[in-house]
Order: structure tokens, then sequence, then C-alpha cells
């Protein structure tokens, strides 16, 4: 019969170049698999600043128009037109829809069903 040697010892008896394929073929696996792990890594950070980036232009849409709003009631109370009392009503129209996009973008990425306190349908459960 045929007499098997460990693999190991054989492998580091071998010749010169065998070796040094071999190392080479060990240092080339690490660096791709650190590489593999660094790019998980970069992913989800990018992931994560991009709902912030999201997040954070969606409120700048909030924001705008509410600090329009109190000259916009005092300019009603005073003068009574019918503009000022049409441009309020946009104004909080463009806040609940930005409010329901904001509402909307972060359960979703917390992987819950969207709810909107002011709209009966919606209702608040884990996916």
């Amino acid at each position: 019969m045929w007499k098997r040697k460990p693999f190991f010892k054989s492998v580091w008896k071998s010749s010169l170049k065998t070796k040094l394929l071999l190392r080479f073929a060990a240092v080339i696996l690490v660096i791709g698999g650190v590489s593999i792990a660094a790019h998980w890594a970069l992913r989800g950070i990018i992931n994560q600043m991009q709902i912030m980036v999201e997040t954070t232009v969606i409120a700048n849409n909030i924001i705008a128009p509410s600090l329009e709003i109190p000259d916009l009631i005092r300019n009603y109370y005073f003068n009574k037109q019918e503009t000022d009392r049409k441009r309020i009503q946009e104004s909080l129209a463009i806040i609940n829809e930005n409010m329901a996009l904001l509402a909307k973008n972060i359960m979703t990425r917390m992987d819950w069903t969207v709810y909107i306190p002011w709209r009966r349908s919606s209702l608040l459960i884990r996916k």
C-alpha cells in the first residue's frame, strides 16, 4: 500500500517556490478578507449618513414654512386679506406633507409600518 504523508509536513519540506506561493496566497486571502470587512463597515456608515442627510433635508423643509407662519398670522390679523389666509393654509399643508414624509422615512428605516397621528388608517405594527 501507499504511505501517505501529512500535508503540512510535506508542504514545509517542499521547495522554496511552493513555500513562497503558499505564503503569497495566504497574504492575498488575509488582505482580501480585510478589504471585504472594510467595505461592509463603510457601506453601513454611508447608509446611515444617507438617512441622516435625507432626514435633515426634510426637517429643513418643515422649518422654513414654520418661520413664515407667525408673520403671516400677524398680517392676516391686522389686514384681514384673503391672500394671507391662503398662504397660511399653504404653509400648514407643506408642513403636514413634510411631517408625513419624515414619519414615513423614519419608520420605514426602522422596519415599522408608518403611523401618522392625524390619519387613522395607518397602524404602528412591527413587520
